[in-house]
């Protein structure tokens, strides 16, 4: 039998030597019939030959049409074993030196020691090269060692010994016969068509009379390839694993992946969950850097926690059986209990949420938990709404004493108040913002001068007239530093009774501004500028969509007739304005969908994510609003607070310019690829609405994020402004209050002229903190707000899973097929769920491209997708392509 399978296997390989069968691919039936015409041996005999082959990483076994090539290793493909780690990653060492790694979301089918085919790519985390996976060759021994798990959702076997990414199904008979926590020896093989890992039970396993190692002890190592390999890999890796002797101390920040980092003295460390240590974000921790690199950063753990920074863990009540509570952290998996002090007299109720403060773990070995404040309960209509905010800090009710100082605000301008303002209550004052808004915070009038220019005012509700330093409303500012913006709901800055009441600039009532009032020429050039006191009354309250409407169509809806003049003559101004910002250099991200609108059915249920275009009104408001920051910035000589936005990391740019010629964006060649006005024309110059849409977010990502500074000279990149501030928003942006503070105190010198410079040097103190704080709250707002419409488009998906939705594909990468639906829903497509074909990566073109049918898959392919699941704690959205879904997109391209 050996020696005929050796014949066999001898034959076949000079079989495929052939020059006439160099790079073709056949059929089992083919070898059979040509090798042994006269149907000397069984075809069985053929078979094991042909897999031989094939884990010798001689043959390549192509499943989609059941035939054999030669190993294309022309294509880059590489044949190896793999091992495992912790956090799920695939490590790969080959006998000849070459180290590969496999990312996690690649690895989540594989278990330790399988044989596989992967793919380098030309990318590298360390001293190892990024590869993708391709398939599996043969497993190792396919045993996982699972826990079954009953809750109410049903039951599910969660595995112990390995990390995958799709569950393992055994028949309900067969796990009928096993308890809540039982553990369970199983083997898989590979995913099935629906992605189950579909497995046979090998044996439970007793801990009191084996440990799980030694429950999977198994003889199955058959295959002497495999074993060497999987121990030569085992060595080196536990090698490459050891921790340094060294400890470090620094600031653990966790990003929206879950995933934590640390920046000490120019190096990044980065922390799975699984090795928190019980760390919570912003917290000081001393951590243990491994010798193993991840994305640039040395993978580390956390030792101890040397600092907490707030301690706050948003947690859920239950109760166990004999009636004691049970509080559940939501935000952060902790190895230690959450208990209630003994004294702690407040009732709740199951299911009630509420942020906690904890500290360091007490010899105890528990958390003594201090209560802060309630978010409701889990079945509350926003509930999902208000954890996205406790989870990013965000506070919700105000102080007694804040509330108090609100309530004892005047609820209109009184007499007194109006002394010495510029009287604009018979003006043409007007407000253009959405059709929900409550808060109205800026206005604006033109008039023509007798010169032929105009003086255009920029009117802002003056906020610091009643609201100062030293009072709790100043510090509810100071703490909150922004309004956020929560789909259909906002966490107001401020108190309602004030961003709605007496510092909302509603029509048909009297209010305080403080004005940018600006003298502009027919050519768009802000000939000179002052900030006055002044009172208006809005004539009209307008919408954008009527105001586009005028501007764009050139219908007037009724009540807008006696405005059409001011809004024509501010449109033109604001044309000229932005073409001169465009001239020197600031870049227009328009092509970047930020703003989603939810639309809701009569029950409350999100059906449509609308993403707004900025039209001609949006864009008049923008154009002033810039215009007034500029003033201000050129205005102040004492300390304030200006947006700043450094220029972009050439490396940065470079690689966002590469990715874009891989789209097939036509770049011409520059100089200066730092320069805005190339930029411009790059992103200008795409027709395609999809890809010109992708090519913003790629050059913006490539970009710092704007801030705010202290310090002007930093000045703006995208807005190629030498110097720019916000002053226009104080009801909702903090920077925007001190503008307002620091204008008075300028104007008004309200400075000491005896301790002038005492009293710069600590305004620029207290500014530079807090600008550094505001920036961060902002960014905890903005992420809370794109949260906000994952949890929304989450929660809409999971009521339509296994339903089609006409999508358009809107970025690829190496992790997969990122798409978006008919009805504004984002997400993305694993290629394991591309059903009819085996899609693969072409970094090169930024493509993937079907290996049977040929198909190709860019930005901007119109396609079929079905809704698969959803993950809320990653924010992300799952969808697959079905068999005639593939067929009909084949069909589309021609193929």
């Amino acid at each position: 039998m050996n020696e005929v399978l050796v014949d066999i296997e001898e034959r076949i390989k000079l079989f495929y030597g052939k020059e006439s069968n160099t790079g073709r691919s056949f059929s089992l039936l083919d070898i059979a019939r040509r090798i042994d015409p006269k149907h000397k041996h069984p075809f069985y005999i053929f078979e094991i030959a042909l897999r031989k082959l094939e884990i010798e990483g001689i043959l390549y076994f192509n499943k989609e049409d059941n035939t054999y090539e030669e190993f294309p290793s022309e294509l880059g493909f590489v044949q190896c074993s793999v091992l495992k780690n912790k956090s799920g990653e695939g490590l790969i060492n080959m006998p000849d030196g070459r180290k590969f790694k496999l990312e996690k979301d690649e690895a989540n089918t594989l278990l330790s020691g399988d044989l596989i085919i992967i793919k380098p790519t030309n990318k590298r985390s360390g001293n190892r090269m990024i590869a993708t996976f391709e398939k599996i060759v043969k497993r190792k021994n396919g045993l996982v060692v699972v826990q079954v798990i009953e809750d109410e959702d049903g039951i599910r076997l969660e595995p112990v010994n390995a990390q995958l990414g799709y569950p393992i199904y055994l028949d309900e008979s067969t796990v009928a016969n096993y308890n809540n926590h039982d553990l369970l020896l199983v083997k898989i093989d590979d995913l099935d068509s629906v992605g189950l890992f579909k497995a046979e039970l090998i044996k439970a396993i007793d801990l009191s009379c084996e440990s799980i190692e030694a429950a999977i002890e198994t003889k199955e190592y058959d295959d002497e390839y495999i074993l060497n390999h999987h121990l030569i890999n085992s060595e080196s890796v536990q090698l490459e694993l050891e921790e340094e002797s060294y400890t470090v101390q620094g600031k653990l920040t966790i990003n929206k992946y879950g995933e934590g980092i640390v920046i000490k003295d120019g190096k990044s460390y980065m922390i799975k969950p699984e090795f928190f240590n019980d760390a919570l974000n912003g917290d000081i921790v001393e951590i243990r850097p491994s010798k193993l690199k991840a994305h640039g950063h040395l993978v580390s753990r956390v030792e101890s926690v040397i600092k907490r920074n707030d301690g706050l863990v948003t947690v859920e009540v239950s109760f166990d059986k004999k009636g004691d509570i049970v509080l559940t952290p939501l935000n952060y998996d902790l190895k230690h209990k959450i208990v209630l002090p003994k004294t702690f007299a407040k009732t709740l109720v199951d299911g009630e949420r509420f942020v906690a403060r904890i500290g360091d773990i007490p010899a105890r070995g528990y958390y003594e938990a201090q209560y802060v404040r309630n978010i409701g309960h889990k079945d509350d209509p926003d509930a999902d709404i208000r954890l996205v905010a406790a989870e990013h800090d965000i506070v919700e009710p105000f102080t007694d004493g804040q509330l108090e100082e609100a309530y004892s605000l005047p609820a209109e301008v009184l007499p007194e108040e109006k002394v010495g303002r510029l009287d604009y209550t018979k003006k043409n004052v007007f407000s253009i913002d959405g059709a929900k808004t409550k808060d109205r915070d800026d206005a604006l009038s033109i008039e023509q001068l007798e010169n032929g220019n105009y003086l255009v005012g920029v009117h802002i509700s003056d906020v610091t007239h009643y609201i100062h330093p030293g009072m709790q409303l100043w510090d509810a500012i100071m703490d909150r530093a922004t309004s956020v913006y929560m789909i259909d709901s906002v966490i107001p800055m401020l108190p309602h009774i004030i961003s709605n009441g007496i510092c909302s600039l509603n029509p048909d009532t009297e209010r305080l501004t403080l004005s940018c009032m600006m003298e502009i020429d027919a050519n768009g050039n802000i000939v000179s500028f002052d900030f006055k006191d002044v009172v208006i009354k809005s004539k009209k309250a307008m919408v954008y969509d009527d105001v586009n409407e005028i501007l764009e169509e050139g219908n007037v809806p009724s009540g807008y007739e006696p405005f059409v003049d001011d809004l024509v003559s501010l449109n033109n101004l604001a044309i000229k304005l932005a073409a001169k910002r465009e001239a020197r250099g600031a870049i227009c991200f328009d092509d970047v969908e930020n703003d989603v609108e939810v639309e809701f059915d009569e029950n409350g249920k999100p059906i449509e994510f609308k993403t707004r275009a900025r039209k001609s009104g949006e864009k008049l408001i923008e154009s002033f609003m810039l215009a007034a920051g500029e003033c201000y910035a050129e205005y102040m000589v004492l300390p304030s607070t200006y947006r700043v936005h450094e220029c972009p990391e050439i490396e940065a740019l470079e690689d966002a310019i590469g990715k874009l010629k891989k789209m097939g964006v036509k770049v011409v060649g520059s100089q200066d690829i730092q320069d805005g006005k190339y930029l411009q024309r790059v992103i200008s110059s795409i027709q395609d609405q999809t890809v010109r849409s992708a090519a913003a977010n790629i050059l913006l990502r490539s970009m710092k994020r704007a801030r705010i500074d202290v310090d002007e000279e930093i000045g703006h990149y995208a807005l190629a402004a030498k110097k720019i501030g916000r002053f226009t928003s104080p009801i909702r942006r903090a920077e925007d209050s001190i503008a307002h503070l620091q204008i008075r105190k300028q104007r008004d010198c309200l400075y000491n002229p005896f301790n002038l410079q005492q009293e710069v040097d600590t305004d620029y103190e207290w500014i530079k903190q807090e600008s550094k704080y505001i920036s961060m709250k902002q960014y905890q707002a903005d992420q809370a707000e794109k949260d906000a419409i994952y949890v929304k488009m989450s929660k809409f998906i999971e009521e339509h899973i296994g339903e089609e939705f006409q999508a358009i594909v809107t970025y690829v990468n190496k992790s997969g097929i990122f798409i978006k639906t008919s009805n504004g829903v984002v997400g993305k497509i694993d290629i394991h769920d591309y059903d009819g074909d085996t899609l693969f990566f072409d970094e090169k073109k930024l493509i993937y491209r079907g290996r049977a049918t040929g198909v190709i898959i860019r930005i901007g392919t119109p396609i079929t997708v079905t809704a698969l699941d959803t993950h809320r704690e990653y924010k992300t959205i799952n969808f697959g392509v079905g068999f005639e879904d593939c067929k009909k997109l084949v069909y589309k391209k021609g193929v």
